[in-house]
């Protein structure tokens, strides 16, 4: 899985390139490296952090057949994801021209395209993100399919095609490559919620069954 969510990021980079080719300018493209390479890895250690951390309790849990506690973690990692990296995103917003300024060298109009964008762009991240959480939860406990599913869902099958939806069907040219990020991560987070009440329900019935 880890493997997999690597290479749908290097995919999914290659397609955002080429349709920010079509649809914008060279400012945009450095606009789009800003977003990715510092803002939303700013965001995405949190996630990590916390996928990084609960990994082997889960791992442990689940070889104990702890199934209550496994209902717990999954819970509380995507509690906490939401709360870090939600706060993170808040101050992201609030301070979006200052960051700017900090990650585009002093460019100016590279500051006035980035700003916008970035606004847009992460602003459903915290809940997007928490597919990420499932993804590592999954991965803990041999659910490899699922792992790998929730590892690229976000960005490489959420993310491109509500973007490829909103540029070419929509017309909404490069509105519609930052607006795609949000809109994917809100159908990302639904995706979350409804893997958790399945496995919510799975977990319960083991429990019982111990």
């Amino acid at each position: 899985p880890y493997f997999c969510v690597q290479a749908s990021t290097s995919v999914f980079t290659i397609i955002i390139n080429n349709i920010i080719g079509v649809v914008g300018t060279d400012l945009h493209i450095a606009a789009y490296a800003i977003i990715s390479g510092y803002v939303v890895y700013i965001l995405n250690m949190f996630t990590t952090s916390i996928s990084t951390g609960t990994t082997p309790i889960i791992s442990y849990n689940l070889g104990e057949k702890m199934f209550q506690r496994l209902r717990s973690l999954m819970t509380s990692s995507v509690l906490a994801n939401l709360l870090s990296v939600g706060v993170v995103c808040i101050a992201f917003e609030l301070l979006a021209r200052q960051i700017c300024v900090l990650f585009c060298g002093g460019d100016a109009a590279l500051v006035e395209v980035t700003v916008p964008a970035v606004r847009i762009a992460i602003a459903c991240a915290w809940l997007g993100s928490c597919i990420s959480i499932m993804s590592s939860y999954f991965e803990a406990v041999t659910k490899l399919i699922a792992a790998v599913f929730t590892g690229i869902g976000r960005y490489l099958i959420l993310s491109s095609l509500v973007m490829l939806v909103m540029v070419f069907i929509l017309k909404m040219g490069i509105t519609g490559v930052w607006a795609a990020l949000p809109v994917a991560d809100g159908l990302a987070f639904v995706v979350t919620v409804l893997l958790m009440v399945r496995e919510s329900k799975r977990l319960k019935k083991l429990s019982s069954v111990g």
